[in-house]
């Protein structure tokens, strides 16, 4: 049987990854914010950028083991996995407290997340039903949803453009993506 193929969850990641800049920025100091004090636009960035190539990294990696499984119970075990690790991501962003000109990139950072969460979800439910049908449906979902994420990432980088920060950290090229 020909398994699912996801290569638009490694597009929109390599897009992600993109979006957090070309240019590392080797001072994660992701150091716990549950304050109520929004950060800077500098450690804001930082974080930010921190989690979303930690996310980045791990999901390509996963995409790629998900488009190469062998067998429904490693596509549903590997999917499941990218389940908790999208669900880290939106865990660890949504407890970021961004400066008050960044919270709309924020939040749409965070939207766009959920939202690609909620279709891997359908096609995790879908592959533990082993209903073929549904996992079709759900795998071709999951696709666009792969190409509304990296719209909705790229509108969100915009806007955290708009209100100062770059999340290519000190890299000038951040924008280019380059």
């Amino acid at each position: 049987m020909r398994l699912l193929r996801i290569p638009l969850i490694i597009l929109a990641l390599v897009g992600l990854i993109a979006l957090a800049g070309c240019g590392s920025d080797d001072s994660t100091d992701s150091s716990d914010s549950s304050s109520s004090e929004a950060l800077s636009n500098e450690e804001y960035a930082q974080q930010a950028q921190a989690i979303l190539l930690e996310f980045g990294t791990n999901f390509q990696q996963l995409g790629t083991e998900i488009s190469n499984s062998k067998d429904e119970a490693q596509f549903a075990d590997l999917v499941n996995e990218a389940e908790d690790e999208i669900q880290g991501a939106i865990d660890e962003f949504s407890a970021l407290q961004p400066p008050p000109d960044a919270q709309e990139g924020h939040d749409q950072t965070l939207s766009a997340l959920e939202n690609f969460s909620s279709k891997l979800t359908d096609v995790s439910d879908a592959a533990e039903s082993g209903d073929k049908q549904a996992l079709q449906e759900a795998a071709t979902a999951l696709q666009q949803a792969g190409l509304d994420f990296q719209t909705e990432l790229t509108q969100a980088a915009q806007s955290l453009s708009d209100a100062g920060i770059e999340l290519g950290g000190s890299s000038t090229d951040a924008t280019t993506g380059g």
